[in-house]
């Protein structure tokens, strides 16, 4: 009985994972390029504490340090938003260790941002995200995620 849930627990991973291929190769150019990872963007929805959770399939491009998050639903039936960054794109990028959350900042006032959190493991919320276990892909963004947060800084010229 045991290896039987694992089984099948294994291939629900699996078939996460397919999905969330699928929907970033139907939706991206050259996808190939590109490792997923599953994400999530939590934001309250009233005063009460309630919040309301949106999947991300996040690609990540080594090579260019290019970064890609589609917003989905759990089931990565259909496409809400896709937001495309490179480093000129942003002016900060941190992760928060408290919050267990990264947030890419737009400009310099901290107003226009995005934020997400990642999961290593999910089989008991699977009415709000996905069924998933991505530890390694997760330690893998995370290695990516520290150059991509690295804005260059140019040395100022010194005027004769």
């Amino acid at each position: 009985m045991f290896f039987k849930r694992r089984k099948i627990k294994r291939e629900k991973i699996e078939e996460t994972k397919k999905k969330m291929l699928e929907l970033f190769k139907n939706n991206i150019d050259n996808s190939d390029n590109y490792n997923l990872v599953y994400g999530y963007h939590k934001e309250f929805f009233n005063e009460i504490g309630d919040f309301i959770y949106t999947s991300l399939v996040i690609g990540y491009d080594l090579k260019n340090l290019e970064l890609i998050i589609i917003s989905t639903d759990k089931d990565f039936s259909r496409v809400q938003n896709i937001i495309r960054l490179t480093k000129k794109d942003f002016t900060k990028a941190i992760f928060s260790k408290n919050l267990e959350e990264y947030i890419i900042y737009f400009n310099k006032k901290k107003q226009d941002k995005i934020s997400f959190s990642l999961i290593t493991k999910n089989y008991i919320d699977i009415d709000i995200l996905a069924f998933i276990e991505q530890e390694s892909e997760v330690e893998d963004f995370k290695d990516f995620y520290q150059d991509f947060k690295r804005i260059p800084r140019f040395k100022r010229r010194k005027e004769k």
